[in-house]
């Protein structure tokens, strides 16, 4: 069942013809808030700061925001991917939703799969699956299409409805509940005063990658806690375990979007063309996962593209409008020295020529800012002797 199809209507060639914008927080600030006016279209954005959206629809083919996003106004997407809280004033239309903090709904919420890992508020729900680590409270009603699963409390200003299968710890319907499946839960019907399940939901292990992460946060968030009394020594043994813990897999979920969507924009193009893209494709070689890196529709950029840049490396150009671009590009490269070889230098020359320096300049100014070490004379030795 497609709830939102519809809604999106995103063809094929609208997809193609979609770009990647990305907002930094750099302009538009009303009273220290980053703000924009809604926008309608099939791009893929990226918020890299807390936005609010102001206006009737803001429509797109993808969202993703690294942190907090509220929109004042109706939301339509194929996919939003929010890392802190979700704040919508209108109604929702999503075919799949993942939110890591607290969402919040003050209109209709319709999508095929919804994940929270706070709480959630809604006037209503309508979707395939919901998954919430938090508590649920939905003013109306909430239609569950195939699965429904609620950590904590899920409460209905008028009922719960579906089929297929719900758990939750407690689940309280005010008018009715109207479930053709399994379900389980301490589920209490208010308007008839019935209990229509009392049994305790079992412990499953997690299966989907958003309850995985979810587990992962919370043991984390519980690790950090315990850092308050442990000492000094203790806790820097702590973090430094921690973060031998760390994956190249998860690290590389938060930039898989944004660099698959920038291989998607390159493989329209005849070659590569800047410094600041053969870096990304070094970047997307080195991190994504090689079924990624390798799809049909973009494998031509590191089979073809990538080693004809290298060789024409002198042809390729960079000109930064930007010090967030020209830090990214210094970043980048930074990475692949031992990669590159000779190479490597030359790559260098031009990131730093663009701002009017040799690298070897800048590296001789660098030097300058060591402190010297002062060697001590005989003399000296002897009279503090």
């Amino acid at each position: 069942m497609n709830l939102v199809e519809n809604e999106t209507k995103f063809t094929p060639a609208d997809v193609q013809k979609s770009a990647l914008l990305q907002f930094d927080g750099e302009s538009k600030r009303l009273a220290g808030k980053n703000v924009l006016e809604a926008f309608e279209g099939n791009d893929s954005v990226i918020f890299n700061e807390t936005y609010i959206i102001i206006g009737e629809h803001t429509k797109a083919f993808k969202v993703h925001a690294m942190y907090d996003l509220t929109i004042m106004g109706d939301l339509t997407a194929q996919e939003c991917v929010v890392n802190g809280s979700l704040t919508v004033l209108g109604n929702v239309r999503i075919g799949r939703l993942t939110c890591q903090n607290k969402l919040i709904c003050k209109g209709e919420l319709v999508s095929e799969k919804i994940y929270v890992g706070g709480d959630m508020i809604a006037d209503s729900v309508v979707c395939d699956e919901l998954l919430c680590d938090g508590n649920v409270v939905v003013q109306t009603t909430a239609n569950i299409n195939q699965s429904g699963k609620i950590e904590k409390t899920m409460v209905a200003g008028e009922g719960i409805m579906g089929a297929g299968r719900f758990e939750a710890q407690n689940a309280i319907a005010n008018e009715y509940f109207e479930f053709d499946g399994d379900y389980a839960g301490n589920i209490l019907e208010l308007d008839m005063n019935t209990v229509i399940s009392d049994t305790v939901p079992p412990k499953t292990a997690p299966e989907r990658i958003e309850e995985i992460i979810a587990l992962a946060n919370r043991a984390l968030s519980k690790e950090y806690r315990e850092c308050a009394f442990l000492g000094e020594e203790q806790l820097l043994e702590r973090l430094q375990f921690l973060g031998n813990l760390e994956s190249t897999e998860l690290k590389t979920l938060p930039i898989a979007g944004a660099l698959f969507s920038r291989l998607a924009e390159m493989s329209y193009q005849n070659r590569i063309e800047t410094v600041e893209d053969y870096l990304t494709v070094l970047v997307a070689k080195k991190r994504l996962p090689h079924e990624v890196f390798a799809y049909e529709s973009i494998e031509h950029i590191g089979e073809q593209y990538l080693p004809k840049a290298r060789d024409e490396m002198a042809e390729l150009m960079f000109e930064p409008t930007s010090v967030d671009q020209f830090a990214r590009a210094l970043s980048m490269a930074i990475q692949f020295e031992e990669d590159l070889g000779e190479d490597w230098e030359d790559l260098m020359n031009k990131i730093f020529e663009s701002v009017g320096l040799k690298y070897a300049t800048a590296c001789s100014m660098l030097r300058r800012n060591k402190p010297q070490k002062t060697e001590r004379t005989p003399t000296e030795d002897s009279s503090q002797a």
